[in-house]
């Protein structure tokens, strides 16, 4: 069992138990108090022990996260650098209604991009990407090349260098 979903069984453990006290017609207070008791330091706070113990009066039955969407803050932030990878963390922030720091972690986690140079690029180049680069480097160093300047490569580290030799 992966550790996200043994957390979520923990929640909605705890849930029942909330919802179960809260039938029984006791105070959050005294149900927090309880199962701090049984649960010691990971027990739910008492905000989270209100919150559901009025859920659960409200004759809420589920005691399930309500389903969330998810996916359209990604969608957007990711239309939003592809449409200008120049565009600030914060310029993002306004345009969606969200935190800077919601952006950073779509853009980072969900994302994978880093800003490199005032845009924003994948971290990682696939290997078709790598070949590419590599061949458009070669192409370069090929144009530049000229009878009094030749390029050197360094065999032993296999990063090339451009030196500079007279001839």
């Amino acid at each position: 069992m992966s550790g996200e979903s043994s957390k979520k069984m923990l929640d909605l453990e705890r849930r029942s138990v909330i919802k179960f006290f809260t039938k029984e017609g006791k105070k959050p207070k005294e149900i927090h108090e309880r199962m701090t008791a049984v649960y010691g330091e990971s027990a739910p706070s008492s905000y989270k022990v209100k919150f559901w113990s009025k859920q659960f009066k409200w004759d809420r039955e589920s005691i399930e996260d309500d389903p969330h969407t998810g996916r359209p803050f990604l969608i957007k932030v990711e239309d939003l650098i592809l449409s200008d990878r120049r565009l600030k963390v914060c310029r993002m922030a306004d345009k969606m209604g969200i935190s800077a720091g919601t952006v950073l972690k779509i853009i980072h986690e969900k994302l994978g991009m880093a800003k490199v140079s005032a845009r924003w690029v994948p971290r990682m180049l696939t290997p078709c990407q790598k070949a590419t680069s590599l061949q458009c480097g070669w192409e370069n160093l090929e144009m530049r090349a000229t009878t009094k300047e030749r390029v050197l490569f360094e065999a032993d580290s296999g990063i090339p260098e451009l030196r500079k030799c007279t001839a």
